[in-house]
């Protein structure tokens, strides 16, 4: 199994190849992260598709199946997701050392190195329903004012909530949840 440390080093080597060094506010720097951006939704699509087909993680973790053959599907497969060069690249590295069974926790890594050169953070966010436009921007900015940083939602829905929502930021969670504002008013009477 790749270790973090080891993880961390392949995807800080794409967030230098991609973003470059850190660059003060201005079009350097706005360029660095349309850069990393699109790196960043590359890795995710590969990833998906190897989500999506255990047949195709299988082939790729095969000791049997020659270097080959594995570099022109994964060409051929990089050319149909239409992949930046960079991340094909990474890609080919990846399987040439391989790696590329390990890919989900690079990704992982790549995006949280990403979001702190960019700095901001990313919030889970929880909801019984599916939430709007304006509701995802409006909890974006409180939980922005929280943070002091840019907050980036990444939202699903748990129908297991019955109403409002629970956001996981860092290391904390914020339970607005309908159980848990009920827990609270029923722990308040029994004190009352």
């Amino acid at each position: 199994m790749i270790s973090g440390a080891l993880s961390k080093r392949y995807a800080r080597a794409l967030v230098d190849a991609e973003g470059g060094p850190p660059a003060p506010p201005g079009p350097a720097a706005e360029a660095a992260a349309r850069g990393l951006e699109a790196a960043g939704r590359d890795l995710e699509a590969f990833a998906q598709l190897l989500r999506g087909h255990r047949d195709l993680r299988a082939f790729f973790a095969n000791p049997g199946v020659q270097r080959g053959e594995k570099e022109a599907v994964l060409a051929r497969l990089t050319a149909d997701l239409g992949l930046g060069a960079v991340v094909v690249t990474f890609l080919r590295l990846l399987l040439e050392r391989g790696r590329l069974a390990q890919f989900e926790a690079i990704v992982r890594m790549y995006r949280d190195l990403m979001d702190e050169r960019l700095g901001r953070m990313r919030a889970e966010v929880s909801t019984a329903a599916p939430l709007d436009e304006t509701t995802q921007g409006r909890l974006a900015a409180r939980l922005a004012a929280v943070a002091g940083k840019t907050v980036v939602l990444d939202t699903k829905t748990d129908a297991g909530l019955l109403g409002g929502m629970v956001a996981r930021m860092g290391g904390t969670v914020y339970d607005g949840s309908l159980r848990a504002q009920l827990a609270r008013v029923r722990e308040q009477l029994l004190r009352g």
